[in-house]
């Protein structure tokens, strides 16, 4: 049985709880009668995003009690929902993308990945144009950080470098 879309917003309203009923009361009133927003503002709320299933996916392991069929079940679908998430084509060249685009940022130094992730690039060849003007700019990459390093600091420059006294 469908409802029409201009009516699930409301409907969506009297079986909201706790933080789905905050979030809902921080809506105005315009945007909470609006199926679309309302859907947005819970999934951000929730972090319910393609990121945050890419995480699911790629750090999920086999609970307690759960069998390893469960646990495919369950991998399955935080795929299937990156996968919808990411607004990728649901065909090979889509899924080569998207595995190939999450593989550079895995593997890409934190400052470069921010900046990349910060303007929404959609394609590889758009994120790998972008990465390499990055670099053109901010140098080489040797002074970036290594990834998931915690004590980072900066290599100096030679114009930070202190001369020696004569």
């Amino acid at each position: 049985m469908g409802y029409p879309k201009d009516k699930m917003a409301v409907l969506w309203s009297t079986v909201l709880t706790g933080k789905a009923v905050s979030v809902y009361s921080r809506l105005s009133e315009r945007e909470s009668k609006n199926y679309d927003v309302l859907k947005s503002a819970l999934l951000k709320s929730y972090d319910l995003n393609g990121d945050s299933f890419h995480r699911k996916f790629r750090h999920s392991k086999l609970d307690s009690g759960e069998t390893y069929s469960q646990l495919i079940e369950r991998l399955s679908g935080y795929l299937k929902r990156w996968i919808d998430l990411s607004g990728i084509d649901k065909t090979y060249n889509g899924l080569t993308e998207l595995m190939v685009k999450e593989q550079l940022y895995d593997i890409c130094p934190i400052e470069l990945r921010m900046f990349l992730k910060e303007r929404k690039l959609t394609t590889v060849t758009v994120i790998t144009a972008s990465a390499d003007q990055y670099v053109e700019a901010h140098g080489s990459g040797k002074q970036f950080s290594k990834k998931g390093s915690k004590d980072y600091r900066p290599k100096p420059t030679d114009a930070q470098i202190p001369k020696e006294r004569e």
